[in-house]
């Protein structure tokens, strides 16, 4: 597929560059039986609530007092030790700096949070990381491995960022032509959305299916509070073009503890990172698989006749479950932008329209309604979703004709 290998070589790889012959090929879902179309259900998620903003950098350093520089010299003797609970010898790079490795779990403005040997230290960054021009807004992400040097004044500094194997972005909110890293180094993307308290809503499903793939990133679909599932059919009805497609589905309750198993299976042994609307449910599903987390949980108001949740989670942290569990807990979002992605690309990442595009009259159809198009012919004759192709459209608006170069 020549646009999805523009994509890549025009945008991802200049971000993070993997080991040759470690890229994995593009999953094909293609869908099996014809679907019921359905009408749409007029809920909107672009108002969901308050958006979480680009970090901020411009915070003024602190002095450390004498404890907390105790607490950071026993912290260092310990990461001499081990790291992260692993035996480690003292990091050493190409230019012969050395340091300790740690990995970032919080950003808080220009203060970030690296863990040393399971031991949280306050870190700031070199002004060498902060002067490269990276194409994003934040050098520094929750999820990356660094290493951390002493500062010379009691402190840490985060000396080096290691080499990333995956990131997941979005457009900065007050710079547009710059990105933001939301998560670095994780595997798969859950995506949390609830049936009820907020209504399910499939576009934002569909960008975030799109995103995953776009990071290569394996995503999941969580439902969460399906002890409110009053309409089983019109439940199954809304879900079957994920399970035609072979999107993985998980429907959980925190209240009555189903599915909570099957979603604890799927993130062992991964570094997930989570994602959707405020109220949700996300910090409640972390809260159950891991009790002594102690996230706080927010309630759903009625702000204007919606549902929409209270912000709980403020920024993008990284939590441990076990030894070898990590999640990236985020803000909830009142809208997800696509980074790095144009109009002329966005089809190749809807697999049933990807399939039933090869027939088109025109090999640059757009899909809306130039003349034999077998995309639209699928979709009035119910084989593919209408909700989906209604996600195409509406996420083809968005996007522009062509990525600017600078």
């Amino acid at each position: 597929m020549t646009g999805y290998g523009v994509l890549k070589s025009n945008w991802y790889n200049t971000a993070i560059i993997k080991p040759e012959g470690n890229v994995s090929p593009k999953k094909k879902r293609l869908a099996r039986a014809p679907k019921t179309r359905k009408p749409r259900r007029k809920q909107s998620w672009r108002d969901a609530g308050g958006d979480w903003d680009d970090l901020s950098y411009d915070q003024q350093e602190r002095v450390a007092s004498p404890a907390e520089r105790e607490r950071r010299r026993q912290v260092v003797q310990e990461s001499e030790r081990a790291w992260l609970g692993t035996p480690q010898e003292e990091y050493r790079s190409d230019d012969d700096a050395t340091g300790l490795l740690g990995v970032v779990t919080s950003v808080h403005g220009n203060l970030y949070i690296v863990e040393l040997s399971g031991e949280p230290v306050e870190c700031h960054i070199r002004e060498s990381l902060k002067d490269q021009e990276t194409g994003f807004v934040n050098p520094v992400a929750v999820g990356d491995r660094v290493v951390v040097t002493e500062d010379g004044a009691g402190g840490f500094a985060i000396e080096e960022l290691l080499e990333r194997d995956s990131i997941l972005t979005r457009p900065s909110s007050f710079k547009g032509y710059l990105r933001q890293i939301v998560a670095a180094n994780v595997d798969q993307l859950l995506i949390v959305t609830s049936w009820q308290e907020p209504a399910f809503w499939p576009e934002l499903v569909d960008r975030y299916l799109v995103t995953a793939d776009v990071h290569e990133l394996d995503p999941v679909i969580c439902v969460t509070k399906g002890d409110l599932i009053e309409d089983a059919d019109e439940f199954e009805t809304a879900l079957a073009p994920y399970h035609d497609l072979d999107y993985p589905v998980v429907v959980t309750s925190t209240e009555t503890g189903d599915g909570m198993d099957e979603l604890g299976e799927r993130l062992t042994g991964k570094s997930t990172v989570l994602s959707g609307l405020s109220g949700t449910g996300k910090s409640s599903l972390l809260n159950t698989l891991k009790p002594g987390l102690g996230l706080r949980v927010g309630e759903i108001s009625t702000w204007r006749g919606r549902d929409q949740g209270r912000h709980t989670t403020t920024r993008a942290t990284l939590l441990r479950i076990d030894e070898e569990t990590t999640v990236v807990d985020t803000p909830g979002i009142r809208e997800w932008g696509l980074s790095g992605l144009t109009r002329p690309e966005l089809w190749h990442f809807f697999p049933e329209i990807e399939q039933a595009a090869g027939a088109c009259k025109f090999t640059d159809c757009r899909h809306f309604s130039e003349p034999n198009c077998a995309v639209v012919s699928a979709t009035e004759g119910g084989e593919i979703d209408g909700e989906r192709y209604y996600s195409y459209t509406v996420i083809y608006e968005s996007l522009p004709e062509s990525i600017a170069t600078w």
